[in-house]
């Protein structure tokens, strides 16, 4: 049951025009929407209903034109919501400033403006993980609803741009080669005249897109297309990390940001005599950033976070002392656990939480979805394998454990007056492996990062993990040069007196360290030597 509405239509219009649809209901769905909202119902009621200011739980209320499954009807919820991730996604980048703006039209796309291009998207779902491309509409009728906004667009000056987001891979089918257009992430792909192609412009030709029959137009849209898979889950934790972020990256926003904001958008961009079509400029897009600041700048969210790391640090704390407790010098370590425990939880209290700590020591990044919904086990198996790490360093040097918060993509911690870079690799890698994921990883931090990371000392790089280290070397360096030359603005925002060339210049060297899971393992087991002084001893010869 699909209702156009039309910028003419009053709501008593409107409500006239639902009424007299009700010999069009086919589906459970929308009989059980129109005995709950329309059925008995006054048309002042009815008007109240579409013209309140719309709450995330009364967003299925809107009977739209949209259609997300085959047989039609009202949208479902959870392909509104998706749709909504999606939207969000975009508005997070309407904030950092990569568009102007939004346009959200609930019968079809969202549509996303800025001075170079006019990007238009258009959302569908399917309860599967996969879905051949015969088994879609893709050919024969989501893309041509894409391309024929490029006609009314011709006559303004940005590229267009095409995508199609969905939930699930659209596959190649038997004869109709799709795959290849998950791949044009920069919507200029050189078109193959195939299957596909075909199939686009016969479905067009019949379905009277005349203009889409060209060979050469069509072959220039397409160039311009682009399927992006989104995991319906995996698509909540970055949408709410990517919230989180917009105000603090130790941040974390959650499912419950998420709804508010779905929320406040259909309220502050709700028009009463067309309730499809949302439009999200700067200044908007700013009240809406300015609302969902409230939510984070309580203090509640950093608390949180922080009791949450110390309530980890004690847990393992607490676990170091039972396992050490049988050791002859049991006394003398629960000294340096207790000065461990206390330089932990002030890094704690200082600016560090767990997650972020976590995120750059597993995933090479400050904030990661996957860590901060990892299961208590998992986090607590992860706080072991990198503090059992950092106590051992501890105990073999005797210096104060500082942990940076200035990087976005290493876990640096100061201990003593050596800086250590903790790595972790997984259980198929080994020590090639970590010198080339390490390599690639220093390439991609910014100059400050890099200029902070080896001031003064060499950088020592810490292996840690299950992976494979039988043919670890006792001692090695590498040595890694900064191959670009720092820009104008970089060389401003540089505090150290260096010359612009002399950066490009450096070779930095590292010294690369065994920390492996078999290496603590063997440590642990030792610990029945009889002094401090000869377990220390044995610990700093056994990490060199």
């Amino acid at each position: 049951m699909a209702i156009e509405v039309s910028r003419e239509q009053t709501n008593e219009d409107l409500i006239h025009e639902i009424i007299e649809k009700k010999e069009a209901i086919k589906t459970e769905e929308e009989w059980q929407f129109f005995n709950d909202y329309i059925k008995g119902k006054s048309t002042d009621e009815i008007s109240n209903m579409l013209t309140e200011k719309i709450k995330l739980e009364e967003v299925v209320d809107l009977l739209l034109a949209e259609e997300t499954s085959d047989d039609g009807g009202i949208i479902a919820l959870s392909g509104f919501y998706f749709q909504f991730l999606v939207t969000i996604e975009y508005l997070i980048d309407l904030i950092n400033e990569e568009w102007d703006y939004l346009l959200i039209d609930h019968h079809q796309d969202i549509i996303t403006v800025r001075e170079d291009k006019i990007r238009v998207i258009q959302v569908k779902t399917k309860n599967v993980e996969y879905c051949d491309v015969s088994e879609t509409k893709l050919y024969t009728e989501w893309i041509q609803k894409l391309f024929i906004m490029d006609e009314m667009l011709k006559d303004y000056p940005q590229k267009t741009e095409f995508e199609l987001v969905t939930n699930f891979i659209v596959k190649n089918s038997k004869t109709v080669q799709v795959e290849i257009y998950h791949n044009n992430d920069e919507y200029d792909m050189k078109i193959q005249k195939n299957s596909f192609f075909s199939k686009v412009q016969t479905y067009s030709e019949q379905g009277g897109f005349t203009s889409l029959s060209s060979e050469e137009y069509l072959e220039e849209l397409l160039a311009k297309f682009k399927i992006t898979k989104k995991d319906s889950e995996d698509y909540i934790y970055k949408i709410a990390s990517d919230i989180g972020s917009l105000f603090n990256e130790r941040f974390k926003g959650t499912k419950e940001d998420i709804d508010f904001l779905v929320g406040y958008i259909c309220s502050t961009c709700y028009y009463p005599s067309n309730p499809s079509v949302q439009l999200i400029d700067k200044s908007k897009a700013l009240r809406i950033f300015e609302e969902l600041r409230g939510r984070f700048d309580s203090g509640v969210r950093q608390h949180v976070e922080i009791e949450d790391s110390i309530s980890k640090i004690d847990y393992y704390i607490l676990n170091l002392h039972t396992t050490l407790s049988k050791a002859p010098s049991y006394d003398d370590l629960s000294k340096f656990i207790a000065e461990f425990e206390c330089e932990l939880k002030s890094s704690i209290y200082g600016s560090n939480n767990i997650y972020s700590i976590l995120s750059r020591f597993i995933e090479r990044v400050y904030s990661s979805p996957r860590i901060n919904v990892s299961s208590r086990l998992t986090i607590d198996n992860s706080v072991k394998e990198l503090l059992d790490l950092a106590f051992y360093i501890k105990l073999a040097t005797g210096g104060k454990v500082t942990i940076d918060d200035k990087h976005s993509k290493l876990l640096l911690k100061v201990i003593g007056s050596q800086k250590y870079s903790f790595f972790n690799l997984d259980d198929i890698d080994d020590y090639e492996k970590g010198i080339a994921k390490f390599t690639e990883v220093f390439k991609m931090c910014d100059i400050h990062e890099k200029i902070m990371l080896f001031s003064d000392k060499i950088l020592k790089l810490v292996f840690a993990g299950d992976y494979d280290d039988f043919e670890f070397p006792n001692e090695h360096f590498i040595e890694i040069g900064y191959e670009d030359i720092p820009t104008d603005e970089d060389m401003r925002t540089i505090s150290l007196e260096i010359e612009k060339d002399s950066i490009a210049k450096v070779t930095y060297k590292v010294r690369v360290m065994n920390g492996s899971n078999n290496l603590k393992r063997d440590l642990l087991r030792n610990r029945i030597l009889p002094t401090i002084e000869n377990y220390q001893e044995y610990v700093k010869k056994q990490l060199g």
